[in-house]
């Protein structure tokens, strides 16, 4: 009754209000990082199969090369 005398009983409300945009703010925030650090990692993945087949190319390119070389 005090806190509904001196208006704070409203204010208490929004409190409460805030404190749960807040959580819901915070979930969304740790969602988003979620999804940043899979496609991060995916990233990563992709830039490494590129690179073993890159790797793979020049090697047969190379094998090919030596076996053009060797019939000449």
């Amino acid at each position: 009754m005090l806190d509904e005398l001196l208006g704070r009983a409203e204010l208490k409300e929004r409190i409460e209000e805030l404190e749960g945009e807040r959580e819901s703010l915070q979930a969304q925030l740790d969602a988003e990082s979620e999804r940043r650090r899979e496609a991060v990692r995916d990233r990563q993945d992709a830039e490494q199969r590129v690179n073993e087949l890159q790797n793979r190319v020049t090697e047969l390119e190379d094998r090919a090369s030596r076996r053009r070389r060797r019939r000449s």
